[in-house]
């Protein structure tokens, strides 16, 4: 089966956060054969007791700098979530759903929605 919704958490480094629960709560909604996770690198996820397909190929985050992300973080970010998309074939109507969304996300989201208008829109 397709997996057809996506949930972007940069903040999946804790058993105890909202998080882990939130994702937990769409598995049990959607089915966790449907829902991909991307996060960033270097997470443990032995305790997280997900069986979602996960990616982690974000860049790590730096808790202590969140709210501080340079242009850089959010490019390299925005463009490794894009090359997941292209690799899996996502199509553009897979639901993406952001449970922790911060400025990060948001300009992530934005970066690849303008390079999308630009490249397919001209």
């Amino acid at each position: 089966m397709k997996k057809n919704i996506i949930i972007l958490e940069r903040r999946l480094f804790s058993v105890f956060g909202h998080e882990r629960t939130q994702i937990q709560k769409l598995n049990e909604y959607f089915g966790y054969t449907k829902v991909v996770v991307i996060s960033c690198k270097n997470i443990k996820l032995q305790k997280m007791n997900l069986k979602n397909k996960i990616y982690l190929n974000l860049p790590n985050i730096e808790i202590k700098k969140e709210g501080k992300e340079t242009k850089n973080y959010i490019e390299d970010s925005a463009f490794k979530l894009q090359s997941i998309l292209i690799r899996e074939e996502y199509k553009i109507a897979t639901n993406l759903i952001i449970p922790s969304a911060r400025a990060a996300e948001i300009s992530m989201i934005t970066l690849l929605f303008i390079e999308f208008i630009k490249r397919y829109f001209r």
